[in-house]
């Protein structure tokens, strides 16, 4: 089944939907950022854990649908399904609009 872009987050080349999501929490911050655990299901993990061992020493883009919110340098390889990402207040809500509509 495919999945509109536009409602999913990516993490490097990794599309994540509402559906690979098993727990997301966001924790807002007095600075106008907020930071977002996510905990992934395991086969979306693995992807992700597999993109970014393949990626050290590059850098990862973190899209919302067609908005980049982020990049960073992958210092290292990981082996996790917990993900926290820090954020504004307005990428958060879009992020929380997301993951509460699924992929319809």
């Amino acid at each position: 089944m495919a999945v509109n872009a536009e409602k999913a987050l990516w993490l490097g080349s990794v599309q994540v939907t509402a559906e690979d999501i098993s727990k997301f929490q966001a924790d807002r911050s007095t600075n106008g950022q907020v930071q977002v655990h996510l905990i992934l299901k395991p086969a979306i993990a693995a992807a992700v854990n597999g993109f970014i061992s393949k990626s050290v020493g590059g850098q990862i883009e973190i899209w919302i649908g067609d908005e980049l919110i982020n990049t960073g340098h992958i210092a290292g390889a990981v082996v996790s399904e917990n993900f926290n990402l820090v954020m504004t207040e307005a990428e958060a809500e879009q992020l929380t609009v997301l993951i509460s509509s699924g992929s319809d």
